[in-house]
């Protein structure tokens, strides 16, 4: 039986947030000896009070619920069908035509039908 992956956050997150209280401290390179410790001590993440990284937020993915019709279908009654000939177009950001998008996507395209003319997305 495997083990399932695990990463410390916690200590990626206190990791990350002393090279970036160091990196803070050199780059500003204060002179004097005692302020650079006191500096050290003030941004250290399992000393100090203060830090430059919040702690971090993990929030759960959930799938998003897909509409009925694809975006060739959208062409025709919501979306302006040179709009879906650009997204179906060959490149790293292809949204083919026959994907159907998610509700949400739908729902912010409403609104931008309703302006019309060329700045809508009708």
């Amino acid at each position: 039986m495997t083990t399932p992956f695990r990463i410390d956050l916690t200590g990626l997150s206190e990791d990350l947030a002393g090279r970036l209280a160091r990196a803070y401290v050199d780059k500003i390179r204060p002179r004097s000896r005692t302020l650079r410790t006191h500096l050290g001590r003030l941004f250290d993440p399992h000393t100090g009070h203060r830090t430059f990284l919040s702690t971090p937020l993990i929030q759960g993915k959930f799938g998003y619920e897909s509409t009925a019709d694809d975006l060739a279908a959208l062409g025709h009654r919501l979306l302006n069908p040179a709009l879906v000939q650009a997204l179906d177009a060959p490149g790293d950001y292809r949204f083919p035509a026959d994907r159907k998008p998610y509700t949400h996507q739908l729902a912010a395209w409403r609104p931008s039908s309703r302006i019309g003319g060329e700045r809508g997305v009708r």
